[in-house]
């Protein structure tokens, strides 16, 4: 898991009571959401390829590549 995933992570804790007693609890929906908006950022940023006849190329991050990038996934 990178630094990323990590910072969504500790966004998603949260103390409840039960029992009369504090449990820490780990929202998974939070987590996904924040994981849905951290890709569709990346994804919003993405701009096409062009290649020109001359040869000449706008290289642009595949939005597949730079999710996994952002997210460490090999």
């Amino acid at each position: 898991m990178n630094k990323h995933l990590r910072r969504l992570e500790d966004q998603c804790w949260e103390e409840r009571i039960v029992d009369c007693e504090p449990i820490w609890y780990f929202d998974t929906e939070r987590y996904a959401k924040l994981i849905l908006l951290e890709v569709t950022d990346i994804l919003s940023t993405y701009r096409m390829s062009l290649k020109f006849i001359d040869g000449f190329e706008y290289n642009c991050v595949d939005p597949i590549q730079a999710i996994e990038k952002h997210f460490g996934v090999k």
